[in-house]
């Protein structure tokens, strides 16, 4: 699997980024909370290490997240399902 772009934003991501301490998720939940609040998607990839997995984190984000309910339109349902060239439908 390449690894280019994997832990930088650009081609793949919208926002990445390797967590180097627990003091860095307030302003890393401020990013995520703005992007997922634009229109049109938003793609993350945040790396935690393993040393900052087990390490207690004191840090506390000053944004709530909400899951919304979405669902796709009628005409992504259209689109996902019409036939394409090569591939044989079931």
């Amino acid at each position: 699997m390449p690894i280019s772009g994997l832990f930088t934003p650009g081609a793949l991501f919208n926002y990445a980024t390797i967590v180097e301490t627990g003091d860095e998720i307030p302003e890393i939940s401020r990013r995520l909370a703005q992007g997922l609040s634009q229109p049109g998607g938003f793609v993350a990839h945040i790396s935690i290490p393993t040393p900052i997995q087990t390490t207690p984190c004191t840090a506390k984000s000053q944004f709530g997240f909400t899951r919304g309910e979405s669902a796709p339109s009628q005409n992504t349902i259209a689109e996902s399902v019409r036939p394409r060239h090569g591939f044989t439908r079931f």
